[in-house]
């Protein structure tokens, strides 16, 4: 009888401890799944969807409007008698739309008459996970520019509206260094379907570099500039890489950008072959863009 109690307990410790250490597997693989189903994105790379006058990676969330107003005075060059350029004024007003968390789409009117309209697409977010990780962001945008000018001497170009388009497509790739530094890289290609003299190329190949530094969670230093491959210049112009340099403010959903910079258009396709002030030369500009984003339909988050 003492043999078969022995055997009794032994049979239901070991019935006990196998219960246990299949739920202690079952809790094990239950957290693994969870944890693995969790994913650190890189959010805020940058605060707006422009690093200083070019597209960044950081997209509007879905349901997000942004109303931005982009403003440039003439050359500070030009001294007191012109208020060192202010008295100058070249605006851009735009609205831009989170159709999706991944896709987004503008439309604005710069003041010399053009009009421009694009499209961005997120293809990869920078994200770590147990399963995977991506290391940059990588952004697709196509831009399509048209000017509204009524050319007196040249009616055929008035009737042929595709004539006054132009074309950019950039892929952009950014990195999160850490929550204080964020590069970027764009390669570009811009096609002009008119441009100024028949030896002027109509298409050119640029390559951009940009990045912020945070100086404090609402305060950043920004700087880009972009090498262009193509004849852009005339008999009578020069035309010089757009380079700007910058400062981004953050309050309550908006993003103030104040820069210099030696490009009168805030439309690619002018910045890329028509800057026509060399930086190095102080040949600049005042500048700023404000950056105003309203929630439609839902409460946007950050990407």
């Amino acid at each position: 009888m003492r043999h078969m109690k022995y055997s009794y307990i032994i049979f239901l410790a070991t019935f006990i401890s196998t219960i246990g250490l299949k739920a202690q597997d079952d809790l094990d693989a239950f957290l693994d799944e969870q944890m693995a189903d969790h994913v650190d994105y890189a959010l805020g790379t940058f605060y707006s969807s422009r690093i200083v006058n070019f597209q960044s990676t950081q997209m509007i969330p879905k349901g997000g409007l942004d109303f931005r107003v982009h403003h440039r005075f003439d050359q500070v060059s030009e001294g007191y008698n012109r208020f060192w350029g202010i008295d100058g004024s070249h605006s851009y007003l735009s609205l831009e739309y989170g159709i999706t968390d991944y896709l987004m789409a503008g439309i604005g009117r710069q003041s010399d008459a053009f009009f421009n309209g694009f499209a961005k697409v997120s293809v990869f977010r920078q994200q770590k996970s147990s399963k995977r990780t991506i290391p940059v962001n990588v952004v697709w945008v196509s831009t399509m520019a048209a000017d509204a000018y009524n050319y007196e001497n040249d009616k055929e170009r008035n009737d042929d509206f595709s004539r006054r388009c132009s074309y950019t497509h950039q892929l952009l790739i950014s990195r999160m260094f850490s929550p204080k530094l964020s590069l970027q890289l764009s390669p570009t290609f811009v096609h002009r379907n008119m441009v100024e003299t028949p030896q002027q190329d109509n298409d050119y190949y640029a390559l951009g570099i940009g990045g912020r530094y945070k100086l404090t969670n609402t305060f950043s230093v920004n700087a880009e500039y972009f090498y262009v491959i193509g004849d852009r210049n005339t008999a009578t112009q020069k035309y010089y890489d757009p380079v700007n340099i910058g400062v981004d403010i953050q309050v309550s959903g908006h993003v103030f950008q104040i820069m210099l910079t030696n490009s009168s258009s805030m439309l690619e396709p002018g910045m890329l072959t028509q800057s026509s002030e060399s930086f190095t030369d102080g040949d600049i500009r005042l500048g700023f863009n404000i950056s105003m984003v309203f929630t439609l339909g839902r409460k946007t988050t950050q990407q």
